[in-house]
């Protein structure tokens, strides 16, 4: 009898403390409450519409991938003038675990200044070329560069094949932008679509920047656009050539990230390149450093319509089969003698 008045009796108290403090102090704010145990969170920011990095790319990786359900993920389109303010307010305000920054070209130095102020977070930069600097807070992910250089070469190869020899002009500035390697894999990829191809490595352009190199000038001092129908581009160019070869209607395949009458040059890695990196924000292994991803880069359409046997030719290629261990085969079966000319032909 006497446990059942004392049980009965701490309900009622309990009864009463509860009515209390839902009626005494009003109904509990849920939207103000925060969970005791709080997601990782990445940002991943994406400058000025680099290719491969739409809405729909990134929210496919998430639903694919089991493994990103414990991670808070937000996308957000930036352009360059934003850039720093959404980085600062990634860091300050929003305090992710990491901030991934996309870029359709080279990564900028001033992108990898303004992480180094933000220890707090880790930050991840994805484009063509790694910026120079480092931290322990900073990863950048970039193509292999033998990758995009064997697929311009193919390219260049494939398109608008003429009934005479196959004529392909390398665009060099008086300069190569490219490693031997790169070289070669560039080689490997003309050589592989089309074995009977003819390099004109020496279409360069004077300091002047308004004539071509061997091409002589008329009597109005207009130059003689003598630019193979096709070039692939190994060293950036100045304006000033790019509207000479958009006068001359040249088919231009750039094996750099460039600028001017390119219709088709190498963007930043997929995402699908990130996957491991966001996944190691949860387990928190996240690495510091730079790294290059052995896949096809996005390639970016800079022209308004790519030429006649492009999209065949892609297809033939299928880009998401060329690796490094791919290219380097492809240089490999090039006759060696053929392998010495066009090494010569280009100072190497």
């Amino acid at each position: 009898m006497y446990f059942y008045r004392f049980h009965h009796a701490r309900k009622i108290v309990l009864f009463t403390l509860m009515t209390m403090t839902v009626s005494g102090c009003g109904a509990p704010d849920f939207g103000s409450m925060k969970p005791t145990v709080s997601k990782p969170a990445a940002e991943i920011l994406v400058v000025n519409k680099a290719a491969g990095w739409s809405e729909s790319a990134l929210a496919k990786l998430r639903q694919t991938n089991a493994s990103l359900s414990s991670l808070a993920v937000s996308v957000q389109s930036v352009t360059s003038n934003e850039l720093q303010s959404r980085m600062d307010k990634s860091s300050i305000h929003n305090n992710v675990n990491l901030c991934i920054v996309v870029f359709p070209g080279d990564i900028p130095e001033s992108a990898v200044q303004i992480a180094k102020q933000h220890t707090q977070t880790d930050f991840e930069f994805v484009g063509t070329s790694p910026a120079q600097g480092s931290s322990n807070n900073i990863a950048q992910v970039v193509p292999n560069d033998l990758i995009p250089a064997y697929i311009a070469g193919w390219l260049a190869a494939s398109v608008n094949p003429p009934k005479a020899a196959h004529l392909i002009g390398m665009l060099t500035n008086g300069r190569q932008s490219l490693s031997k390697p790169e070289i070669e894999a560039l080689f490997g990829g003309i050589y592989s679509a089309d074995p009977t191809a003819v390099l004109k490595p020496d279409t360069k352009f004077t300091s002047s920047g308004t004539n071509l190199t061997g091409n002589s000038s008329t009597s109005s001092g207009a130059p003689k656009l003598g630019v193979p129908s096709v070039s692939v581009e190994v060293s950036p160019i100045s304006a000033n050539n790019a509207t000479v070869l958009q006068a001359a209607h040249a088919v231009v395949f750039s094996a750099v990230s460039a600028t001017g009458p390119v219709v088709l040059q190498p963007g930043p890695p997929y995402p699908k390149a990130v996957l491991g990196d966001l996944e190691s924000v949860v387990s928190k292994q996240w690495k510091p450093g730079v790294r290059t991803v052995d896949s096809s880069p996005a390639l970016v359409l800079a022209g308004s319509a790519l030429p006649k046997g492009t999209k065949q030719a892609l297809a033939q290629l299928n880009p998401s089969n060329v690796t490094s261990k791919y290219v380097t085969t492809a240089w490999k079966a090039i006759p060696k003698n053929i392998q010495k000319k066009w090494l010569a032909q280009v100072g190497l």
